[in-house]
């Protein structure tokens, strides 16, 4: 029986999750699996960004189109998506995906696969939502996990029949977007000669950005440039704390960017100061670039970082920890370039797209079995 696969995501962008998603899609609809990718609307406006990346890997999105508050609307109209495509299997990444995956099982008794990404988020109505996420996916046939710390955290995490880690992958010979033309940061031949180190991802408190920026105002090497890509609740906040800490001449905010590669091209040292992690893609990124990479030992990041031998691990919470990283490998690159060389053979040994699509297939005929959960 060939896999027919409903994919059900909650994204307005293009996530983590959606990168895995259009990953999953794109390499294994060859290989006799049909897809069918569903994404919501959002107070009535379509999820453009993710709209537009999936085109990318000409993947059509379905939307489902919330009429009343009444959640069973989608829910009816994920039912008779089932039906128009024969679904059978439900694959769920996100709170509300799941609770259309459990109805879908309960009603239909199709196998369901749910994802579960983790959560970075300490907002307190983001947690009550994956407290409910973490109670339905035990009913579900498969639960997927991105590290072995996420696993630790599930409920049932000892029935280790029913719930797989599969760690996030990337193109390694295309980890990121690049613009055609050059990095926009670089505004002079002497700027360009500047040590730069770059931080990508969301601005928001889990991810530590303050802390960052206390550890640059405690750094030795004061001609160091440091660039912040992304945005977020945080932006303003953090603009105020890097000029009370006199950094208005060495922090540059980027502002959101479709073309991270530039970035991260361009700099001398990677840096993620998260306070929560599941699996960051943007790690992954920067060693397949082969960039030296800082951050803090929380979540799955020790299970790509191998301290002292493809990065450096710092505690959280740690400016002076940080920047003391930050310093080594500015002022040692031979060290920085031993890293790198070797934080590229990890992704490309472990976190390879080819190997994270090949279980999960073998995951689709495992659940697709007639002795299957």
């Amino acid at each position: 029986m060939n896999p027919r696969v409903m994919v059900i995501i909650s994204s307005e962008e293009v996530t983590g999750p959606a990168k895995g998603i259009f990953q999953i899609v794109s390499s294994l609809r060859d290989r006799r699996c049909d897809f069918s990718l569903y994404n919501f609307e959002f107070q009535q406006r379509s999820p453009i960004d993710f709209i537009n990346g999936a085109n990318e890997y000409r993947i059509s999105t379905n939307l489902l189109r919330q009429s009343s508050r009444l959640p069973f609307s989608v829910v009816r109209q994920a039912l008779k998506g089932v039906k128009i495509n024969n679904i059978n299997i439900i694959q769920t990444h996100g709170y509300k995906p799941s609770f259309i995956g459990f109805w879908i099982k309960a009603i239909l008794g199709i196998k369901w696969i749910c994802f579960m990404h983790g959560t970075t988020n300490i907002d307190i109505k983001d947690n009550f939502y994956h407290i409910i996420d973490h109670v339905l996916q035990t009913f579900a046939d498969k639960v997927v996990v991105v590290s072995k710390s996420q696993l630790k955290k599930l409920p049932r995490s000892k029935d280790v029949s029913r719930i797989c880690i599969v760690p996030n992958a990337i193109n390694v010979s295309q980890p990121v977007s690049f613009s055609k033309e050059c990095p926009r940061h670089k505004t002079s031949e002497g700027d360009s000669k500047r040590p730069i180190i770059t931080y990508i991802g969301r601005l928001s408190p889990e991810k530590g950005v303050d802390i960052l920026l206390r550890a640059v105002a405690l750094l030795k090497n004061s001609s160091i440039k440091t660039i912040i890509v992304g945005d977020g609740s945080e932006y303003w906040n953090l603009m105020q704390l890097a000029e009370r800490l006199g950094l208005k001449d060495v922090v540059v905010f980027a502002g959101q960017s479709a073309t991270p590669g530039d970035f991260i091209e361009s700099t001398s040292v990677f840096v993620l100061p998260s306070r929560s992690e599941g699996i960051p893609n943007v790690i992954l990124e920067a060693m397949a670039l082969k960039k030296p990479v800082v951050a803090t030992g929380v979540g799955g990041v020790p299970e790509i970082i191998q301290h002292e031998h493809d990065g450096l691990l710092v505690p959280p919470e740690d400016p002076r920890s940080l920047a003391a990283a930050i310093d080594r490998l500015i002022g040692d690159r031979r060290l920085a370039e031993q890293l790198a060389d070797n934080g590229f053979q990890t992704v490309t040994r472990n976190f390879a797209v080819e190997r994270r699509c090949e279980s999960i297939l073998n995951l689709y005929k495992e659940v697709l079995a007639p002795d299957g959960p």
